[in-house]
């Protein structure tokens, strides 16, 4: 990730290329916090052209930017973003799942991964499920889907959960028969007290530039999004997503 900044009169422009999330989105802020303390511009321009992969950190770094300038009479414009890379949420309901509510299907391959709870796994880990995920052929729409929820579920236990240092990450996907994917993301860490709560769009316990819309963005992204919890033994993310799979692709899946 990286960000190129110009200054033209009374406009800063910032220009961002590769992927931006939790990990990266600090370095990106101070480095356009910098210019602006420098240049105090009329307008500020965010350029997302290049952004190949951006999950609700973007946002963070957009709204952090328009409460920086607030009160300075300097505005804020967006351009180069595309709805492949980023799409709104539409702010859904919670929806808390059970099993019993789930209509299983018969299993035909799986993966476990365990990781530490660094930022920099972040990457890592929706890159490993997507390239896991590419066998059964899916749309760049429905990867993309797929890389922003595990990227916010593994952001949320590494924000939330280990809030104090560091832990494990559990992460197990299972493809079923007919396309349908299922994607567990597992902490024990600090547990959440409230998850109807939680799961509210722009609700967050942690200050700075959180978005708060972690779990919008999973439930927008995904087909069905359960989380199960208890305060001090961690939390259990459990993502599924119906692919919508090409003429033949269930026959070669034995």
């Amino acid at each position: 990730m990286s960000v190129r900044i110009e200054n033209n009169g009374d406009v800063v422009t910032a220009y961002l290329e590769g992927e931006l999330d939790h990990h990266n989105a600090r370095e990106i802020r101070e480095s356009i916090d910098a210019a602006l303390d420098k240049h105090a511009p009329g307008l500020l321009v965010l350029d997302f052209g290049e952004i190949t992969f951006m999950d609700s950190s973007g946002i963070g770094l957009v709204m952090g930017r328009y409460k920086k300038l607030q009160g300075t009479g300097a505005q804020i414009h967006i351009t180069g973003t595309s709805p492949a890379i980023y799409k709104v949420p539409d702010f859904p309901s919670s929806r808390i799942l059970t099993r019993e509510g789930r209509i299983l299907k018969k299993m035909i391959n799986e993966f476990k991964l365990r990781m530490l709870s660094r930022s920099s796994n972040e990457s890592f880990a929706r890159v490993t499920v997507a390239a896991f995920i590419a066998q059964l052929d899916p749309t760049i729409e429905e990867l993309s889907d797929i890389k922003t929820a595990v990227s916010e579920a593994v952001t949320n236990c590494i924000v939330h959960a280990y809030l104090d240092g560091l832990g494990t990450v559990y992460i197990w996907v299972r493809i079923f028969e007919g396309g349908l994917i299922e994607i567990k993301v597992r902490d024990y860490g600090c547990g959440i007290k409230d998850i109807k709560k939680a799961m509210e769009p722009l609700y967050t316990t942690v200050g700075g530039e959180r978005a708060g819309l972690g779990f919008a963005v999973m439930q927008s992204f995904m087909d069905k999004v359960a989380v199960s919890s208890t305060p001090g033994k961690g939390t259990c993310v459990t993502m599924s997503k119906q692919l919508s799979l090409r003429v033949g692709d269930n026959a070669k899946q034995g």
